[in-house]
């Protein structure tokens, strides 16, 4: 197959593919891949060339061989992705012979997101005139028999360490997806520019790297800033979403998204990189001033119907030790009630039992609630503490992404002016020099930085504990409460380990509380409740033994109750039974057989 009689990239997507292009695309393809020149560009065309890659006339040829597409949310660029890797296995000129299998990759930073673009790939190809050419289609690969006769593999692949995913093939076309959420650098095992490296030898027409802009330190970037405007080695191409794709909807969308966080939206529609270059507030000043109730004590009791809930920054060495209770009243507005913090002086570490004790106990019990709303920092002393004050403790979600999850809903509770703070200076300082920094792979670290007289941010941490304990379901959670009062001899501590939802909370929390009954039970009455194999398995016929597993299901429990609770009343075989399950046959027997 001859270049001369190629077809073009923008005439095959229309035609052959079938997808319609908004002007500012088919001027993206052609300059592009195409090798149509900006200077020949007329009137419309022209001024979107111009934003497109700057005061550029003329584009050499080598210049298209790596090409940097930075383009905003839902621009289209997936899809343009897609159509530039089909007519390149359908029309590139391949080398080697027949039993040769050349191959289009789709490399992206997660598994996920290449199957994302592999879909698109696979939806043009199952939709247009080419169906009949494909010879395999299974899992992540594609694979087209051309006109003449030669095969073509595209192939999905998550981006790997050095590129070697990539290595060993003959590589059509490359196409990098969200290229700069890997990152670049020695710290960085897996990046962009080991990607393009690990084709560039082998490399037959173009490869892409293509993504909304994150600001962090990439090869995608650092090749977007040295060409764009003036190719040097690469051609690089911008495109706003709203150039790409003029509409209602998508402005509709940018604007909400102004109003949420006008930075972000910047990135995301705009391609402005620099709206998010380095660590930034992450509380604008503004909102929260706005939030600050100047006339108020800074201790108010909660009001009747308003949900309340204790939050914690447990540090006992070098930072502070603090206990915040916020209530939610049926507006939905948050109120901090009271916060209590003890400060640690040098050479005199605060003392966990008598924090706990003398401190946070009673703030918790004067506001009505029983659970501490806290990360792992020394959970299990804290644990020990608040079981012995008849309280509890519940794990905040953990990791760099749960830490932004709640700091975003403070920061949207804020913006909504949903969130009341007492004029405390402390408070009001660390909220303000709460930063919002940037990582690899679209991650932001979330941090207060150490200044003398504000703390570390540490009664930040326990309000943004407490803000998020009061989105969810109050109730359930004291319910869940009420629970493990009655199962307090049962275990040495009861902690809810937090993933987000009450609900969880609660089936996590009772699961725990089972297994440490199984324990005791089964420490009291080890031969009694003792299984082999010829419990469950007739050793004769090899047939489970269905009766007898049930029957001792049965016996265990009723064992269990009396073990906790002594003689149950039928009350509390109710109480029993809506908790821990009913006497249902199914399965295994409840759930004493499954753990045993």
């Amino acid at each position: 197959m001859s270049r001369a009689i190629r077809i073009p990239c923008v005439r095959f997507a229309a035609e052959v593919l079938q997808v319609e292009l908004t002007t500012a695309q088919r001027v993206h393809l052609g300059i592009s891949v195409d090798g149509v020149q900006p200077r020949d560009l007329k009137g419309e065309e022209r001024e979107i060339a111009r934003a497109l890659v700057g005061d550029v006339e003329e584009v050499e040829p080598q210049l298209r061989r790596i090409l940097v597409w930075r383009l905003g949310r839902a621009s289209g660029k997936t899809t343009l992705a897609a159509i530039v890797l089909i007519w390149c296995a359908w029309t590139a000129l391949l080398r080697g012979g027949k039993g040769h299998v050349a191959v289009c990759f789709i490399v992206s930073p997660t598994t996920l997101l290449a199957r994302i673009a592999f879909g698109v790939v696979r939806e043009l190809v199952r939709e247009s005139a080419i169906e009949s050419a494909v010879v395999r289609d299974v899992d992540d690969v594609l694979v087209l028999r051309r006109p003449d006769g030669r095969r073509v593999e595209v192939r999905s692949v998550a981006a790997s360490k050095g590129g070697a995913n990539l290595r060993g093939r003959d590589v059509v076309a490359l196409v990098v997806d969200e290229s700069e959420f890997m990152g670049s650098g020695d710290d960085v095992a897996v990046s962009d520019a080991d990607q393009l490296s690990a084709v560039t030898p082998r490399l037959l027409e173009f490869a892409i790297l293509s993504s909304t802009p994150w600001p962090t330190e990439n090869a995608t970037a650092q090749l977007f800033d040295r060409n764009w405007g003036h190719p040097v080695d690469a051609l690089a191409l911008r495109g706003p979403s709203l150039l790409m794709r003029p509409g209602p909807v998508l402005e509709q969308d940018r604007a909400r998204e102004m109003a949420r966080d006008e930075a972000n939206a910047a990135r995301e529609y705009d391609v402005d990189a620099s709206a998010m270059r380095g660590s930034q507030r992450f509380f604008d000043a503004e909102s929260v001033l706005a939030a600050v109730d100047p006339d108020r004590p800074l201790v108010i009791l909660r009001r009747e119907g308003m949900r309340v809930a204790a939050g914690g920054d447990v540090a006992f060495e070098r930072d502070s030790c603090v206990v915040l209770v916020a209530g939610r009243g049926a507006d939905g507005v948050v109120e901090v009630l009271e916060f209590d913090e003890l400060r640690p002086t040098r050479g005199a570490p605060l003392v966990p039992g008598p924090a706990i004790r003398d401190r946070f106990a009673p703030v918790m019990r004067r506001h009505g609630t029983r659970s501490l709303w806290a990360d792992a920092h020394y959970r299990q002393s804290v644990t020990e503490h608040l079981t012995a004050c008849e309280l509890a403790m519940v794990d905040m979600p953990g990791g760099n992404q749960g830490k932004f999850d709640s700091y975003v809903h403070v920061r949207d509770l804020l913006r909504s002016g949903k969130l009341r703070i007492p004029n405390s200076p402390r408070l009001i300082a660390q909220l303000r020099s709460v930063t919002a920094t940037p990582m690899d792979r679209g991650l932001t670290k979330i941090s207060s930085p150490r200044r003398a007289g504000q703390g570390h941010g540490d009664v930040v941490s326990a309000l943004v504990a407490a803000c998020w304990a009061l989105r969810e379901d109050v109730e359930q959670q004291r319910a869940a409460e009420r629970y493990a009062a009655k199962l307090r001899g049962v275990g040495d501590a009861f902690v809810l380990r937090g993933r987000g939802s009450v609900a969880d909370e609660q089936e996590l929390a009772e699961r725990q509380n089972r297994e440490m009954a199984a324990a005791l039970h089964a420490s009291t009455q080890p031969a009694a409740v003792e299984k082999t194999h010829d419990d469950f398995f007739d050793p004769e016929t090899g047939k489970p033994r269905k009766a007898i597993l049930l029957q001792r299901a049965k016996i265990q429990k009723v064992e269990v109750q009396r073990s906790v609770w002594g003689n149950p009343r039928p009350g509390d075989v109710a109480a029993h039974n809506n908790v821990w399950g009913d006497n249902n046959t199914s399965g295994m027997g409840g759930g004493w057989a499954r753990r045993r």
